[in-house]
């Protein structure tokens, strides 16, 4: 079967005969506020011009609420992804006068119209998608799971790791947090457990904006044997190439739909200790990639760090359990499989 794929997106310079620039019209001051809703006027008017040229089978949009005028006035298939659970667990009883909290109010009632509209709704997890079930009230068969993949590029990462033992004689040991908001990632949480622990570290931070972040990082009391080093916001790349050079991964998110960067750090055969929370039971498979914080508290952090710093055998058998696992879930290949599928049941059903 033939595909012809377009690409109608802002975040290009140039027209193509299948990449489409779009011109979104706006301020960037109110575009700040109101952008995402706003983005369904200039996105459907564009929709509508391509399909009289392009006649399309199928319009994917990568954000749901950004379709919501397609697929309510645009004759054509529509499927629409929510990628987090920030908006649908926004209700009455965590209400407080914040933007922030109106915004996602606003969003939800968007996101819920795009349930109703979209012939179907795509999640990035299991835990996402029964969210989303519940607070949308979604019929069961609307609503699938697209996990996001990883490229195996390097190979030989894995190799080099299982002749690394005796971590806990090291003199320094490196530990990568990776998250744009570090509070969310539980940065806190991860100084407070590694300062309990008698080695001496040095705890890698990559996201945020560099000047908040050590700024924040001034205000903490730690031991002197934990060196902070700040790397701010790095490229895909680079963090990658950070990995290289690293124990240790560990993001304790305090929520989470799915956690990508341990999903990288499996691939590229990092030991990574968890946080059970969220989606990320998803991408630990229970525990079985690596050290689980189960109780989600510091002192249970601290311990499964320990746990993977002491035990060289277990960490290296889930090293391995990663990179397998990985392998049968979340690559290019099964994303794109996956894609295919919910694409052909979308035109089937229409």
């Amino acid at each position: 079967m033939e595909v012809e794929l377009h690409i109608l997106t802002e975040d290009t310079s140039n027209d193509s005969e299948t990449v489409h620039k779009l011109e979104l019209g706006i301020g960037r001051v109110v575009f700040r506020f109101i952008g995402l809703i706003y983005r369904n006027v200039p996105y459907y008017y564009a929709s509508k011009k391509l399909h009289k040229k392009h006649d399309f089978d199928l319009i994917w949009y990568n954000n749901a609420i950004t379709g919501v005028l397609t697929a309510r006035f645009l004759n054509v298939p529509t499927i629409g992804m929510i990628n987090d659970y920030i908006s649908a667990t926004n209700n009455k009883s965590n209400f407080s006068f914040s933007k922030k909290w109106i915004r996602h109010y606003c969003f939800a009632f968007f996101e819920y119209l795009a349930c109703k509209s979209q012939d179907k709704i795509i999640a990035n997890s299991a835990y996402l998608k029964n969210i989303l079930l519940s607070r949308y009230q979604v019929e069961a068969d609307k609503l699938d799971i697209l996990y996001k993949s990883v490229e195996l590029i390097d190979t030989q990462r894995y190799d080099t790791y299982t002749i690394s033992k005796n971590l806990s004689a090291k003199n320094t040991i490196d530990i990568l947090f990776v998250k744009s908001n570090y509070i969310i990632g539980g940065l806190y949480d991860l100084i407070e457990a590694i300062s309990m622990l008698p080695y001496t570290f040095n705890l890698h931070i990559v996201g945020g904006a560099e000047i908040e972040l050590s700024s924040f990082l001034a205000t903490i009391p730690i031991p002197d044997r934990i060196k902070f080093v700040v790397h701010g916001k790095l490229s895909n790349q680079a963090v990658l190439d950070l990995h290289r050079s690293v124990d240790i991964f560990c993001t304790p998110s305090v929520s989470e739909a799915l956690g990508v960067a341990n999903l990288e750090a499996l691939s590229l055969g990092t030991p990574v200790v968890f946080r059970h929370v969220g989606g990320v039971s998803e991408v630990s498979d229970n525990g079985n990639n690596g050290f689980f914080d189960d109780k989600i508290s510091v002192s249970s952090l601290a311990n499964a760090i320990n746990q993977c710093i002491l035990n060289d055998d277990l960490r290296q058998r889930k090293v391995e359990a990663g990179k397998k696992y990985i392998l049968n879930s979340f690559t290019a290949d099964k994303m794109i499989k996956n894609f295919i599928n919910i694409s052909n049941t979308a035109l089937n059903k229409a």
